[in-house]
């Protein structure tokens, strides 16, 4: 074949190619109008099931085949119209009986053998959830279709009990930069189910969507572990200054891993101030917590710690006496005479050594 024969086939195939790729663009819009027709359907359906009102009962007892014509106009009786008085006149008596506001179950004629339309139950928190979710999923704004319908499954599958399909649909959904999609994180951070809730809290950390805080502040009071060690993630993240008031409170968590979470955000954010807050830590039932102290202490390097550093080398556990000696030794730059394998082996005697050491440089020590 010629080379313009050549050209003349590769120019077809582009064509080609074009009109694939167009025709391709078309079916995405087709089958994203044709779901947001079917999502509008079920939304429609779940707004007149959780749709309260007069109006719904007045339909559902219209509804109801038991009740008659005759029956329903049976009561209240007739009120007749009073005619125009003049101002002066004497204002007409009104009888009570008949003033009342008359309700659906009035409505009913007595002896007819139909029943008032029982209340509706309040949708449970699951069902409110879910609702704002698909609602929230209805109404996005997307330039792509793709990523729309990629955005709707993820919602679809976070609300299913499978774990590793909220994985997924949770992957999906950090990977979207849309408002959209912090929306329906911040549902999720109130969500029934402790996973999703901690989830959605990570989420929210690694896109660094700082209008998350307020969800953060509120989340430190979650009764899930997990949940809090996010929040307090988040918080540490983006919180800045206002987090540092919920630091010093995770202090005196309950749990141990939110009060280690507590202690390790405070030294990395560089708060001395919260050293007399951490001191009676170096008393707590865990040991992780307590060496946390000590090197928080140090990473600090204020004066104010050296007094708890001296206190935790008679400390039961070896990796804390060890932890203490060598802080102190990098805060103070004194060496006791024994090294620091003897100092864990020894920590009475290396404990008495340092008091003694403070007491005599208390008054002059300096750090750096």
């Amino acid at each position: 074949m010629t080379p313009q024969g050549d050209k003349r086939t590769s120019s077809i195939e582009c064509e080609e190619i074009q009109k694939l790729s167009e025709t391709i663009k078309l079916r995405e819009v087709e089958i994203a109008e044709l779901r947001d027709k079917l999502e509008t359907g079920n939304a429609q359906a779940k707004v007149q099931a959780v749709s309260k009102g007069p109006k719904r009962q007045i339909q559902a007892m219209a509804a109801t085949p038991a009740v008659s014509e005759s029956a329903v106009t049976a009561e209240p009786p007739a009120i007749e119209r009073p005619k125009p008085k003049p101002l002066e006149a004497e204002a007409p008596v009104v009888d009570e009986s008949v003033a009342e506001p008359v309700g659906t179950e009035a409505l009913i004629a007595p002896g007819s053998g139909a029943q008032a339309p029982e209340h509706e139950e309040e949708p449970s928190a699951v069902e409110q959830v879910q609702f704002l979710l698909e609602e929230a999923a209805q109404h996005a704004d997307f330039d792509l279709a793709s990523e729309k319908l990629v955005f709707q499954r993820a919602v679809q599958d976070v609300q299913s009990t499978d774990p590793a399909l909220i994985e997924a649909a949770m992957g999906n959904l950090k990977r979207i930069k849309n408002p959209a999609v912090t929306r329906v994180l911040g549902l999720l951070a109130k969500d029934p189910r402790e996973g999703v809730r901690a989830h959605s809290l990570t989420v929210l950390t690694e896109q660094e969507e700082e209008g998350a805080v307020p969800l953060f502040e509120e989340a430190v009071k979650d009764s899930s572990v997990r949940v809090r060690m996010a929040a307090l993630r988040g918080l540490y993240k983006l919180g800045c200054g206002r987090a540092i008031p919920h630091f010093m409170k995770a202090l005196e968590d309950e749990d141990a891993g939110v009060r280690h979470r507590a202690v390790t955000c405070l030294s990395w954010a560089g708060v001395p101030e919260a050293i007399p807050n951490m001191l009676p830590l170096l008393q707590d039932s865990d040991t992780v917590v307590r060496k946390a102290v000590v090197d928080a202490l140090g990473n600090l390097e204020s004066r104010l710690g050296v007094p708890g550093l001296i206190q935790a080398l008679g400390d039961k556990d070896v990796r804390v006496r060890r932890a203490a000696h060598r802080t102190l030794k990098n805060l103070t730059h004194h060496t006791i005479v024994f090294g620091s394998e003897a100092c864990c082996e020894h920590g009475s005697e290396a404990k008495a050594q340092w008091e003694a050491w403070w007491k005599v440089n208390r008054a002059t020590f300096q750090l750096g």
